[in-house]
Parts: C-alpha cells; structure tokens; sequence
C-alpha cells in the first residue's frame, strides 16, 4: 500500500466515491453527544447522492442503534442503514448456532449491562442465570465503562467451569468520549476469557462478516467505490484493509487520547508509521475529523 495522503476533509477525494461505511462511536458520536461536523457532513453526502452505511461494534440489535441516532437528531434519510456486530451476532445464532455450540440446549448465559440484555430476544433462545444449564455464553460488556476486568472474574470463571463458548458482540477493547475518558468494551473481556484458557467468537468489526453485510447494503455501487471511515486502527482500518476497501482513519477518535493529540492534530506519517505496525493496518488517508 503507499504511503496514506493526508486530507483535511472529504471534499479532496469526495468524487472518488459514491458510497461510505462509516463508524459511530469516535468518527460520529461518543455515546451521549454527536462530534463536531458529524451532522453537517452527512447533510452533505445526502445533497451529493452518496450513500453511507454506519457500521457499528455496539452489541445491539439495528433498530436500537437507529432510535440512538434519532435521539441525536441523526435524520433516518441521511444513512441507508445501520449494521451492527450485536445484530451479526444474533443473525449467526439463528443461522447457523451449530457452529458455535450445542443448539440442542436453547439456553445461554449473559455478561453485560441490562440495557444491553435485549439483544438475544427473539433468537430463540433462553436467557439463564446458571451457567451450567446454557449451551454458550454472550458478552457485550460492563455495566459501567469504568469497571475493572477483575469485577467480571467471578462470570468468566463460572463459565470457564461450564466450558461455555463465548460469543463477544463487541470486539472493541475500549472507546473514548469526546472529554478523553476511555471506557473498556467486551473485547476487553474477551481477550481475558482467551488468557482463562475459554474459547471465544468474534463478531463485528474487524471480522468479514459484517463488512460482507454492509457491502451489500451498498446494492450496485463497487467495492473500489466504498470508503470505509473510522477512528480505530485494529478494527475499522483492518477490517477494511481484510476487506480490499479503501480507508480513511479519523485521528480525532480513539487515536487522539492514545497518542495524547491536540485537537486538530495530526501526527507526522513517520510517527503512524510505528502506529500501523503495531496495529497491522494502514489507511489510505487520514484526517483529523469526520468533515467535508
């Protein structure tokens, strides 16, 4: 791949591209309040007939996510559609549940927040408080951001004992809010599962499933016409790089609080450099923010 061009907004390469798989959580939004531009810059793709597809590590169901962006004045006709990891999540469940456990015992076993503990409705199966009485295990996170690991210890040794697979619906280790706090994910929970000796099933971002799902979201428009957008280099950039599409990292996000970036900031190419190695991916471009 040569060398990412830096951009100062969409409007340098806009004609290149007729359709956007673009993150929410660090490009659009911090989970409360929508980033600067966010809005105006997806007013603008709707005027020029782009279409965008949000794709999203929220371990939710679609719908849930949609009524999120309508509470933070995302119009619905701005975005095609949303796809999730927790939606991919559920989908695999019903398609094919063999894959990833015993779908005889329609029982499975929860770690995450209750707001979050709708997902699996509908699947077909029983939430269950024993976890020797489930046939898999779903992660989707901590009820607080904040939390440490250690105060989900007592779930995953349970369910190591039970030798429950477990499913995550978030990949993510941790995102950040716009004031710089960083909140752990599921991903976080999953990796130490792994460490545990359990066995684990990603789902989202950078998995291929889920940009298989919003390539073809994008009906006819061809792969060398999607830009994928997002802040995360082991997720967003390498799913996209795994995927053959054109990427643009948006260091305003996740990126800003780890390399302690002013905002606005971009770090000279031979500082990312080291950035890309560690993470294995490299964008096509970079910008500071999600703007035209």
């Amino acid at each position: 791949m040569t060398k990412p061009k830096i951009i100062t907004g969409l409007t340098e390469i806009i004609d290149n591209y007729d359709g956007f798989i673009v993150d929410l959580w660090g490009v659009v939004h911090d989970g409360t309040a929508l980033y600067p531009n966010a809005a105006n810059t997806l007013e603008k793709l709707k005027e020029l007939g782009k279409t965008v597809v949000f794709v999203s590590n929220a371990p939710r169901r679609a719908e849930v996510v949609e009524d999120i962006l309508r509470k933070l004045k995302i119009r619905r006709n701005l975005y095609k559609s949303v796809v999730t990891s927790g939606e991919i999540v559920f989908e695999s469940v019903k398609k094919k549940p063999d894959f990833y456990f015993n779908s005889i015992i329609k029982k499975y076993y929860y770690i995450g927040p209750e707001r979050d503990a709708t997902l699996m409705h509908g699947s077909g199966y029983e939430r269950v408080r024993q976890s020797d009485k489930a046939s898999f295990a779903v992660c989707t996170g901590f009820e607080d951001g904040f939390e440490k690991i250690e105060a989900k210890a007592g779930e995953l040794t349970k369910i190591l004992a039970a030798k429950l697979p477990l499913l995550c619906a978030n990949p993510d280790m941790n995102v950040v809010k716009q004031t710089g706090e960083k909140l752990l994910c599921a991903g976080a929970l999953a990796r130490e599962y792994e460490k545990m000796g359990g066995k684990v099933f990603y789902f989202g971002k950078p998995y291929p499933e889920i940009y298989e799902s919003a390539i073809k979201q994008m009906g006819v428009i061809p792969s060398d016409k999607i830009l994928a957008i997002g802040d995360g280099l082991e997720t967003d950039i390498k799913g996209a790089n795994d995927s053959h599409l054109k990427s643009l990292l948006i260091t305003g996000g996740i990126l800003k609080v780890e390399l302690a970036l002013a905002d606005g900031v971009i770090p000279p190419l031979e500082a990312l450099d080291q950035v890309f190695k560690h993470y294995h991916a490299k964008p096509n471009y970079i910008s500071s923010s999600f703007m035209i």
